[in-house]
């Protein structure tokens, strides 16, 4: 497992067998970027292009725990001259999400922690979802009636199952 990554072992494992169920309609998107480790996942295990969406605002206590948190470290460490299918944002996730036009196959939600912003971004970001588009909800445990309240709204989710800390839900085809 990629030591970056804040995954447990079964989100790992769901994620690197993830590339079978893609039906490549669209691209990844990954909100909340931090070190880099799913990006790499993704990028590695999926074959589509792969943008990551951060604000990179940290603070000073986190910078002194992890010193490689920069937009510009991470992509130079991990990417750099090794990943051709990776693309990273910087910007706040719903300002990015109202400008994006391109099909989502893969929406990885783990950007701001809070219900609210969560649910915003699902609103915002599934607008362009492809058909049978997946999207993962990360630390679900910090917001447990997010993803239900969401599936009572939009009928057109389906629930997928629960891996760890991490809910899924397909757009139905």
């Amino acid at each position: 497992m990629n030591e970056r990554s804040w995954l447990e072992k079964e989100e790992y494992d769901y994620i690197s067998s993830i590339s079978d169920m893609l039906l490549s309609t669209g691209c990844i998107i990954e909100l909340g970027t931090f070190r880099g480790g799913t990006t790499e996942l993704f990028a590695e295990k999926c074959k589509t292009s792969v943008w990551s969406v951060d604000k990179w605002g940290i603070s000073e206590e986190w910078i002194n725990i992890y010193p490689d948190y920069s937009p510009v470290e991470v992509y130079r460490r991990y990417f750099e001259n090794k990943y051709n299918n990776v693309f990273f944002i910087v910007g706040d996730s719903l300002n990015v999400g109202k400008y994006w036009n391109m099909p989502i196959e893969l929406l990885y939600l783990d950007a701001d922690h809070g219900y609210d912003i969560t649910k915003q971004n699902f609103i915002e970001w599934s607008k362009n979802m492809a058909n049978g588009g997946l999207v993962l909800f990360h630390d679900v445990n910090l917001f447990p009636t997010l993803v239900g309240d969401i599936l009572n709204i939009y009928t057109d989710y389906e629930y997928v199952g629960i891996k760890s800390r991490m809910e899924v839900i397909r757009e139905k085809l």
